[in-house]
């Protein structure tokens, strides 16, 4: 991860309220699986050549 936990819930809450049950949702940059061999979704293999 490029910033930690602590650091997501800090920057967020600066700049609005956060209450008890909320999600906070993260996800990974559009091409970084392009760096990899291989990777696993959900029981299926993605070989890339």
């Amino acid at each position: 991860m490029i910033f930690s936990c602590a650091e997501i819930i800090a920057y967020l809450s600066w700049h609005f309220p956060l209450q008890p049950g909320d999600v906070i949702l993260t996800g990974t940059p559009e091409g970084v699986i392009l760096g990899s061999q291989k990777a696993s979704v959900a029981g299926f293999s993605l070989g890339i050549a």
